[in-house]
């Protein structure tokens, strides 16, 4: 493929390719399907505590409890470390 001058490259023939909305998709549903919930619209999480269950506190003032947490971001914060025992 030569659409646009890449410059000094690596290339490695026959690599896979990944196409993160269809991964997302299917993961959300796959979640949906096992009964989960997805929160994300005015859910910005401001604190979880350690213990079980989960209480998951929101800058709304709303507490999702729940078994299980998934801390996706693409920055690292202080909820990216959290263990519950």
């Amino acid at each position: 493929m030569s659409d646009f001058d890449t410059g000094v490259c690596l290339c490695f023939p026959r690599q896979g390719q990944f196409d993160p909305l269809k991964y997302l998709t299917g993961l959300a549903e796959a979640i949906q399907r096992r009964a989960g919930r997805i929160y994300t619209t005015d859910m910005h999480v401001e604190k979880i505590p350690g213990g079980l269950p989960i209480c998951v506190e929101t800058s709304s003032g709303k507490v999702v409890r729940t078994d299980a947490v998934v801390v996706a971001t693409n920055s690292p914060n202080e909820l990216t470390s959290v263990e519950n025992k």
